[in-house]
């Protein structure tokens, strides 16, 4: 008898669980990236400005950028730049934290600016 009621309860769980993890999961590649690490290199207004911005790092790094697709996301309400530009291009994502912090490295090291960001769950 008791455990015919466990088995209930979390069946019940489970069931909320994955009903509320669908409701969340509006765009299945924006849910693909989350929890993973990315690189982030400048704040713009809008899109066509960020992809731009991309081609343009692609053609002064090319073998840095060349295997790379831009990633274009809107800013966090905490996180929007100072400017009132609420989009930044980055790339990735990466498997670890480290894979994104060595590729910043290396733009750094070709006098660049970026910084690391973890795409949270």
């Amino acid at each position: 008898m008791i455990a015919g009621v466990a088995a209930l309860f979390w069946a019940d769980r489970m069931r909320d669980h994955s009903s509320e993890q669908f409701a969340q999961s509006q765009n299945p590649a924006e849910e693909a990236l989350r929890g993973l690490a990315i690189v982030r290199f400048s704040w713009h207004r809008n899109n066509e400005e960020a992809l731009a911005a991309f081609r343009s790092l692609q053609d002064s790094h090319p073998t840095l950028f060349g295997s790379h697709r831009p990633l274009v996301r809107e800013a966090s309400r905490d996180d929007s730049h100072p400017n009132g530009e609420q989009l930044y291009l980055a790339v990735g994502p990466f498997a670890t934290m480290v894979e994104a912090s060595e590729f910043c490295d290396r733009f750094k090291s070709d006098g660049g600016q970026c910084s690391v960001a973890y795409l949270a769950h």
